[in-house]
């Protein structure tokens, strides 16, 4: 029996070795998927390389020397995410957790364009101030009649689309008349509406800054170029998005 020659032995262990260090370059070159949880938003990412992760509840940031990205749940800005809030509110209050729920209904933000019709927006208006004034000493039988003709009046109103959050997202983090839309594209995420949008200043098209919106269940989940030139952000923030997915926002 004739073994293998010694010069083939030798090409075969190269061809092993370089298989084992290309694998092991791969590894070292491929973060893994970080979950983390933006306020209600269960997410997923690809963290940039270099960049230092902090957890500050409903806003996450990922920071490398002066450029700064910024994941921020904006709460509840449709149908769905305002009844979920209510529903969360009147549980608490059937636990005699009054005041939590008190909290609860403070993070509801609905203005009049939301409703269809003048007097259905005072109706809201007037039910969540009998409900978030209530406090400790309150009637339960009341305040449950109080809990039902809100989620009755919210159940009617019609379902947004991400665009139109888009004005009121930019203006939460500083978008004013000195900028401009740069540019809009509509994506999804696992059957998510999402938009990106650039701005930049309305003179000179300069000082660029990105957004990606996405509604999550009612929610709006906002990631942002915070701070930094552009350019030292762009290609983590673009990663962050390739690389995002979502889970199911959490029963309350």
């Amino acid at each position: 029996m004739i073994g293998p020659r010694p010069r083939q032995i030798g090409i075969a262990w190269i061809v092993i070795v370089g298989l084992m260090w290309s694998f092991g370059c791969e590894r070292s070159q491929t973060s893994p998927q970080t979950e983390i949880q933006v306020g209600v938003h269960r997410i997923a990412v690809v963290p940039p390389a270099g960049w230092l992760h902090a957890d500050h509840g409903r806003e996450h940031h990922y920071q490398r020397g002066r450029a700064k990205i910024s994941l921020v749940d904006l709460g509840a800005v449709d149908r769905d995410g305002f009844l979920e809030e209510v529903v969360a509110a009147r549980g608490l209050l059937r636990r005699g957790q009054n005041e939590d729920a008190v909290a609860r209904l403070f993070r509801l933000r609905i203005d009049r364009q939301t409703f269809t019709n003048p007097e259905d927006y005072q109706a809201y208006v007037t039910l969540w101030k009998e409900a978030r004034l209530s406090g400790t000493s309150f009637d339960s039988v009341r305040l449950e009649r109080v809990y039902d003709d809100l989620i009755l009046l919210l159940e009617a109103l019609p379902k947004s689309d991400v665009a139109d959050h888009v004005m009121t997202a930019l203006e939460e983090f500083g978008y004013d008349e000195l900028r401009d839309i740069a540019s809009r594209k509509p994506l999804r995420f696992t059957g998510r509406p999402a938009i990106q949008v650039d701005t930049w200043h309305r003179l000179n098209h300069e000082f660029r800054k990105r957004y990606l919106l996405v509604l999550n269940e009612g929610h709006l989940l906002v990631v942002h170029t915070a701070y930094g030139p552009f350019e030292e952000c762009e290609e983590a923030f673009d990663r962050i998005v390739r690389s995002l997915t979502f889970g199911p926002v959490p029963a309350t």
